[in-house]
């Protein structure tokens, strides 16, 4: 069954709704921003934007692999998925840590 562009959005909008509140991590996938989750099954490392072995990956990188996922605030983290894309959060790296740490739902 084909899903067409304006479903997709549709249940994407309906999926986003279930994390307006404050649950973190559901389903498998955390809270990086307002509008933002990441599949906790597709994470390969996260790192601090300030270490510079991680500047320079992110430097290096094509900017079609990099999503800002940060809602206006600093950036903090750089979450490396297994697809080779980074997503560059605004959570501190702690707090990611102690979402990834926690027993899924």
């Amino acid at each position: 069954m084909k899903t067409s562009f304006r479903e997709a959005c549709l249940y994407t909008n309906l999926f986003l709704d279930r994390f307006r509140e404050d649950q973190e991590i559901t389903m498998g996938f955390i809270k990086v921003a307002s509008n933002g989750l990441i599949a906790v099954d597709r994470i390969v490392a996260v790192g601090s934007i300030n270490a510079a072995p991680v500047q320079r990956l992110v430097q290096t990188t094509a900017i079609s692999q990099i999503l800002v996922l940060t809602g206006g605030q600093k950036r903090q983290t750089v979450v490396f998925l297994d697809s080779g894309q980074l997503v560059i959060t605004a959570l501190p790296l702690k707090q990611i840590a102690d979402l990834l740490s926690r027993p899924l739902p």
